[in-house]
């Protein structure tokens, strides 16, 4: 993937188009290469599907027979990396949710270790049908801690729960619960299958940088015209707001500040 950003222009709409995507809107090169990046991952992963397609899994979807003990995806993708590390921070019960929410079935699956590797195939089948609903909201790319600017559909892949951070540098109660916030996130995130999206309402793009870098989470490039456009969608008036979202952009919970304080161990999220 790292030739993607060596492209000309035109090699990187022609690689895009291929990948049944669109660059309507997008002027910028690292915007071109970000969206590249997806369509030739969107390619990569539709190979590989077909190649596993009849090979049997983890568990069959519901109405075929049951009985295949699961499979383990190859690791060949940094996503399934992930979803290897997510799984592991999951219940059993969170991991029969997954499972299910993926049309499996979980019958004969006794053992841990085989519910994690169903539960993995599981978030690879919901993120092709997740991450796509993200990016009108929030844009085609989002900034990432491990690896920098990112397409949106990666950066969300598989999460069943996005979290909109609408704060400030300037905003004294932001800076106060931002820390508490941050624990609250490492603690939680993985177990429950969420990501916080960091809406920046700073003045200049130096302020936003030097919050950001506090921040565990994703956000939304100062520059990106999206940043501007949610807090005007989301009709954000004051900070801090945490706006809780499931995975088809329906928001579940305004207010959410109020809930991380009062749930420090999360038991009652989403808090619908």
């Amino acid at each position: 993937m790292a030739s993607v950003e060596s492209m000309s222009v035109a090699q990187l709409k022609a690689a895009i188009k291929e990948g049944g995507l669109d660059f309507a809107g997008l002027t910028e090169k690292p915007e071109l290469v970000a969206r590249a990046r997806e369509a030739l991952e969107r390619s990569a992963a539709g190979k590989a599907a077909k190649q596993d397609a009849g090979g049997s899994a983890a568990a069959k979807p519901a109405g075929d027979a049951a009985g295949a003990k699961p499979k383990t995806p190859a690791v060949g993708s940094k996503t399934n990396e992930q979803f290897q590390e997510q799984v592991k921070a999951m219940s059993v019960l969170d991991l029969k949710r997954t499972v299910a929410r993926a049309g499996m079935l979980v019958d004969g699956i006794s053992e841990k270790s085989e519910l994690q590797a169903a539960a993995v195939e599981a978030l690879v089948i919901l993120s092709q049908k997740k991450t796509s609903e993200f990016v009108k909201p929030l844009g085609t790319t989002l900034v990432t801690k491990k690896n920098g600017l990112q397409p949106t559909s990666d950066a969300l892949s598989g999460k069943d729960f996005v979290l909109l951070y609408f704060s400030a540098h300037w905003c004294p109660p932001c800076r106060q619960f931002t820390p508490a916030f941050a624990t609250w996130y490492e603690n939680h995130s993985k177990s429950k299958n969420f990501e916080v999206v960091f809406v920046s309402m700073d003045r200049d793009d130096a302020s936003f940088a030097s919050y950001y870098a506090s921040m565990p989470w994703t956000a939304i490039p100062f520059t990106a015209p999206e940043r501007q456009q949610a807090i005007a969608n989301y009709k954000v008036n004051a900070v801090p707001e945490l706006i809780v979202m499931d995975a088809d952009c329906n928001i579940i919970r305004r207010g959410a500040v109020q809930n991380v304080m009062a749930d420090p161990s999360a038991a009652s999220f989403p808090w619908r």
